[in-house]
């Protein structure tokens, strides 16, 4: 665990030449920037029977669950492997005095560190986006306390559905050089899942479980939720499992 702990903090230090880390506050800020911008365009306020806080939460997660939050994986986990595809660094990295495996399951470890960041800073980002939207517009008024529990039930629920594109985009951008098979499978899969969510299989398609985790029934809550996180689990690790095995210099 040493060696892994290590690895960690060579991939951390290593974000600060990317915009990996600037990404995880950018792309969720502009998904509560969106739905600020949303409700002040409002002419009436809402029913008796709306809770302005969870309407605001509800509605900026779903569009960070179907849109912003796979590109934005895409994204960071193409960052996240894209220097030592670009300048031979798997060479270096298979030299170090470390298992062979903590390199590639540091990687997965700082891109996962990266979605739950990412997703903090939405939360946030929705407490903050709502007081604002309550200032500015004369017709909202949050009259209770924030239900931070409950949002942050449901802010959990998508982030464990979204772990399964987490996967497959960190299988993806270890196995392939070019940053651009990696940004690709991201907004293939964004587009396609257009497609399945009229389908049976829209709750199996993993680009979708983040949105089932939020809005559908309790089974397929339960569902989404359980194959987006075991199935990501089980995929990272049987990944950095393959990666190690591999000879480093045919990566890259």
């Amino acid at each position: 665990m040493r060696g892994l702990a290590v690895a960690v903090r060579i991939e951390l230090l290593k974000l600060k030449r990317t915009l990996a880390l600037a990404t995880c506050f950018v792309a969720p800020l502009v998904v509560v920037a969106l739905q600020v911008a949303i409700w002040l365009r409002m002419k009436e306020g809402f029913g008796a029977d709306v809770e302005p806080w969870l309407a605001f939460h509800k509605n900026a997660l779903s569009m960070w669950g179907v849109f912003m939050l796979p590109l934005a994986t895409a994204l960071v986990v193409a960052l996240v492997s894209h220097a030592e595809h670009a300048n031979q660094g798997w060479l270096r990295l298979g030299v170090l005095p470390l298992p062979r495996w903590c390199v590639p399951a540091a990687k997965a470890l700082v891109a996962t560190g990266l979605l739950l960041l990412a997703t903090v800073v939405l939360l946030l980002g929705c407490l903050g986006g709502a007081v604002l939207a309550d200032a500015l517009h004369p017709k909202i008024a949050l009259e209770t306390a924030a239900p931070v529990a409950t949002m942050l039930g449901r802010t959990a629920r998508v982030f464990g559905a979204a772990l399964l594109v987490l996967a497959i985009q960190n299988a993806v951008s270890l196995r392939f050089p070019s940053i651009v098979v990696s940004l690709g499978t991201g907004v293939a899969g964004t587009f396609l899942a257009l497609f399945a969510s009229g389908s049976r299989l829209g709750p199996y398609y993993p680009w979708l479980m983040p949105l089932h985790a939020l809005h559908g029934k309790e089974e397929a809550v339960v569902l989404s939720v359980a194959l987006g996180a075991a199935g990501g689990l089980v995929l990272l690790a049987l990944t950095v499992a393959l990666a190690a095995r591999r000879d480093p210099g045919l990566k890259g």
